[in-house]
């Protein structure tokens, strides 16, 4: 009997603590709700017991602060001013680019690459296709590009 009393004292405490919470105005709200209902016995309908009620969340509990809303009680606001030069935590707070500057410069320096790489193989194919011997356009592939288009009997031939 004993052990039930304290049980009970104890329910008793959890649900005035939750029933009186304060929030971060000071005003005193609840967060849980006492529901019934009708008990329904889906199996067996004429066994159906009645009523019987429970304790929830309360489902209509919300709070907005500066244009926040959260699905509860707001207890505690903390403001927090962060004066820094720093790059990276502007965009930590979504405010700006970080590393953006410098990766949009690695990839204009890698097209700036790409394209005088170009230029130079269509310089050096240009110069190649000037040449009137196969012989001498073939070495000169060679010395420049690593390798040869054709055997020497091709550029012999002249094919």
């Amino acid at each position: 009997m004993k052990n039930e009393q304290v049980a009970r004292n104890a329910e008793t405490i959890i649900y005035e603590h939750l029933c009186n919470i304060h929030d971060y105005t000071g005003t005193q709200v609840s967060f849980i709700e006492k529901v019934e209902v009708e008990a329904r016995n889906c199996i067996n309908p004429d066994a159906s017991r009645g009523k019987y009620s429970y304790v929830k969340k309360r489902s209509d509990l919300s709070q907005t602060y500066k244009d926040k809303s959260v699905n509860g009680i707001i207890v505690g606001v903390k403001h927090r001013i962060m004066r820094t030069p720093s790059v990276v935590v502007d965009a930590v707070l979504g405010q700006g680019e970080a590393l953006e500057c410098y990766n949009n410069q690695l990839q204009e320096a890698a097209n700036r690459q790409a394209h005088l790489e170009n230029d130079k193989i269509d310089q050096a194919m240009g110069i190649i296709d000037g040449l009137d011997s196969a012989k001498d356009k073939a070495g000169l592939y060679k010395s420049v590009f690593g390798e040869n288009c054709c055997s020497d009997q091709q550029a012999e031939s002249g094919a």
